[in-house]
Formats: C-alpha cells, sequence, structure tokens
C-alpha cells in the first residue's frame, strides 16, 4: 500500500475536488521514499476527514476497479479448490494410497497441518487468479449487500419525523408508525429495489438488516432502543423494542419475494 499511496491521494483528491467535498490539510506518513536515507517520507496532503472519527483522520478512496472479494488463504472455498482441483497430488503429496479410504476432513486436516503444502497450493491458486484476476465487485448489482442497505437506510432516515413516546400508547404508536413507514418506502419510495440484486432476490435476513438500519436512527433519536434477534415470548422474534422497564415490543418481519412486483411484506408487531 506505501509503495502507491501517493497514486491514491492523487485520485482522491481529483474525486474531491470533481464533487465540491470539503478537505483539509493532514501530515500523511510514508507517501513517496528517499532512496538516499532509506526510509519513507512523509507529506502535507488536502484529503477529506472522516466525519465518523474523531479527532479527524484523512480519507483515501480506492477506484471502483480496485474493489473485490478477495479469496483469502483460510477460506473453505481455498481448500475446496485444493480438495477439488489437485486431489491426486495432494494425496501423492500426503503418501496417502488410493486405497485408504480417507475422508474429505481426515486429508483436509493432514495438509493443514503441513506448512509446506499450505505454501505448494496457496502459491498455485495465487498463480490462477494471476491469470484470471476477479472481476470487479458490481457495485450496481451489489450482490453482497454492502452498498444498498446504507442507501436505502439513508432514503428512509431522510423521511422520519418522530417523537419520544412518553407513555405506553404513544410508545406502541411509535413502532407501528417505524412499521408502517417502512412499509410505504418499500413500496411507494421505490424501497424494494434495496431487495434485487439484478434479477436476484436477497435473503429475508438482509430485508431484516435494512430494516433494523432503517429505523435505528429514530429509535436513537426517540430513546428507544432497538435489539435484533431476540428470543422473547413464545418464540424467537427478530426485533425488540424497549423504552424503560415497562414499555416493550417485539416485531417479527416476513420477506415475500415476487418476481413480478419486487415486493416485501411487512410482518406483525406484538406490545408487551
Amino acid at each position: 500500500m506505501h509503495i502507491v499511496k501517493d497514486l491514491f491521494v492523487g485520485y482522491t483528491t481529483e474525486v474531491a475536488h470533481r464533487h465540491s467535498l470539503p478537505v483539509r490539510s493532514f501530515v500523511l506518513p510514508h507517501v513517496g521514499f528517499d532512496f538516499d536515507l532509506l526510509r519513507w517520507t512523509k507529506k502535507r496532503v488536502e484529503l477529506p476527514a472522516n466525519p465518523c472519527w474523531a479527532p479527524d483522520v484523512p480519507v483515501l478512496l480506492t477506484p471502483a476497479a480496485f474493489l473485490a472479494d478477495l479469496p483469502k488463504m483460510d477460506d473453505a472455498a481455498f481448500w475446496d479448490w485444493v480438495y477439488t482441483s489437485e486431489n491426486d497430488q495432494l494425496r501423492s503429496d500426503l503418501g496417502i494410497l488410493i486405497s485408504e479410504h480417507l475422508d474429505r476432513e481426515e486429508i483436509l486436516a493432514r495438509a493443514k497441518r503441513s506448512v509446506r503444502l499450505t505454501r505448494k497450493y496457496g502459491m498455485r491458486s495465487a498463480q490462477r487468479y494471476r491469470e484470471a484476476p476477479p472481476a470487479p465487485y458490481d457495485l450496481d448489482v451489489d450482490p453482497g449487500f454492502k452498498r444498498k442497505v446504507f442507501d436505502g437506510a439513508q432514503t428512509f432516515a431522510d423521511d422520519a419525523r418522530f417523537k419520544a413516546p412518553a407513555d405506553s400508547a404513544e410508545f406502541t404508536a411509535f413502532v407501528r408508525q417505524l412499521i408502517a413507514d417502512f412499509k410505504w418506502f418499500v413500496e411507494e419510495r421505490g424501497g424494494s429495489a434495496n431487495f434485487w440484486a439484478g434479477e436476484r432476490p436477497y435473503s429475508e435476513k438482509q430485508a431484516q438488516v435494512l430494516f433494523h438500519s432503517s429505523v435505528m436512527n429514530a429509535c436513537r433519536a426517540a430513546d428507544v432502543d432497538i435489539s435484533p434477534e431476540s428470543n422473547a415470548g413464545r418464540g424467537p422474534v427478530d426485533f425488540k423494542f424497549a423504552a424503560g422497564w415497562s414499555r416493550r415490543a417485539v416485531v417479527e418481519l416476513k420477506f415475500a419475494k415476487s418476481s413480478a412486483s419486487g415486493t416485501t411484506s411487512i410482518g406483525r408487531h406484538r406490545p408487551t
């Protein structure tokens, strides 16, 4: 990263100017290398500040073409590839005879204990990705639900207007209104687009993540606690809302997928 940091600084500065983003002066380490003194150098640069951290820290942006779900050596996918594509060689390296009836788990367990084999097949895997690099992550389709959850939650938060509930009746109305507004957001404000990765629908779990992210700011402003995936009442529910000791409610969200309409159905609310 240090080798190309100056390129990322230049890219970030260009994007910030293009979109009129505010920038600040930062002294950034490891920007360039002094070959006479053989050490990294510092440089004062103009970069956007991360508004979520205090004290302020600079932001370095990355071109979308560099964003990808990179494979990792500890991923199950790596060892799946080793077992599937290099099975005969792996058995030979481990000294396992074909007549030995070892299951997949035992073979891979032996391989993982060998630093030599991990390195050997790791280098082969790296070469495979050098010859056929993974495609950049598709931010528009967003198959991993990495961006749309934030976009959807921000759209919902921009329209949400709630006040802190003063009693049990207002608390129940508050939770019901959250659900109604989220349903309206999905069905009337185009929120259903956040449930689709191209032609593939997301799962109910991802719909729950969007609901949680969307209502969190409203709950914070109203001094209402929201906890996901609580086990309360007669069985598991998706969310628990609480204000004080006596004002509590549980909400179960059901995700009904339809390729024709792309709609959702928001489930029930039960005060306690």
